[in-house]
């Protein structure tokens, strides 16, 4: 496939088995350890106040700190057209 061999190409969602085990900590511990603040986006969709929204994003985003760097990304450099 196209992303064969790089992250990109990994599974996103994970196991029945790791869904389960998720927790609401994890999920901060995850933006935590590789996005900044800046690198956020929070959109929504159907009728909701902004102001609600932006209320929302800072109850569950403002208490974490914004760090100096992000964890590097990998290139994908190896693209080949190919036909499935």
């Amino acid at each position: 496939f196209l992303f064969a061999g790089h992250p990109l190409g990994r599974n996103i969602l994970g196991t029945a088995k790791s869904l389960k085990k998720l927790k609401q900590q994890d999920i901060f511990a995850f933006i935590r350890r590789n996005y900044q603040l800046n690198e956020v986006v929070i959109a929504s969709a159907g009728k909701i106040d902004f102001a609600k929204l932006v209320k929302l994003a800072s109850k569950y985003f403002s208490d974490h700190p914004e760090r100096g760097i992000s964890n590097p990304r990998l290139p994908f450099l190896d693209y080949k057209p190919f036909f499935v």
